[in-house]
């Protein structure tokens, strides 16, 4: 009841224009494409302490721990190969991990020409603490949640949110094994427990479903 009364209250958000002007922005761009969110969390000082479990109970990791810049590229990389229509949304909470990702687009052209689709970041930079930051991660989030799949850091609830509203599959990136999760209510744990092991064969299957799904009403 809970995973359905939560379905609930995101389907009955009503975005401002300023917001669903932005998030059209981006939209306009992907919509009938085959296309992969991309959320890498990375940790903020300010207000962030190591919180994610490791493999040992007793030690806890920072984000930037979890996982790196360049897993994700490898990740990526994999579903390039496997599917070379595919296109990638980066959203981040950190101005120099887009950065990254946008040089990387330039000097691996063989994989990600053309490829990779950001949201302006704005002057003030990722803030959560203005108004300006705050409708920039809404704007990703309803973004992440069109995707096909979501590639997210493991242990961040901002990816694992955006994938759970519209039932996506997702991909949580961490050192030591990587996290499958169907996203399935209707599954025993929601699947949360399928290790992603062969990762491309995984995304051929559920992305090819899904593409078909989603296309044949014109959604």
């Amino acid at each position: 009841d809970f995973f359905i009364f939560k379905k609930h209250f995101y389907n009955s958000l009503i975005l401002s224009s300023e917001i669903q002007n932005n998030v059209d922005q981006i939209w306009n761009h992907l919509k009938g494409k085959l296309f992969v969110g991309v959320h890498v969390r990375k940790t903020d000082k300010r207000h962030d302490w190591p919180t994610v479990a490791s493999k040992n109970p007793r030690e806890y990791l920072n984000f930037d721990d979890v996982t790196s810049n360049e897993q994700y590229i490898n990740v990526m990389k994999k579903i390039v190969t496997k599917f070379p229509n595919v296109y990638f949304y980066i959203a981040s909470n950190n101005n120099v991990s887009k950065m990254f990702f946008k040089v990387q687009a330039e000097h691996q052209k063989k994989y990600f020409d053309n490829k990779f689709y950001f949201l302006d970041i704005p002057k003030d930079g990722l803030n959560r603490f203005t108004m300006t930051g705050m409708e920039l991660a809404i704007v990703e989030f309803f973004i992440l949640s069109k995707t096909e799949l979501v590639i997210s850091t493991y242990g961040s609830s901002f990816g694992q949110e955006a994938s759970f509203w519209t039932s996506t599959p997702e991909l949580l990136l961490r050192n030591g094994g990587h996290i499958y999760h169907e996203n399935n209510i209707l599954l025993p744990n929601c699947n949360n427990d399928l290790y992603a092991s062969q990762i491309a064969n995984i995304i051929e299957k559920n992305v090819a479903e899904r593409q078909t799904i989603k296309y044949e009403n014109g959604n």
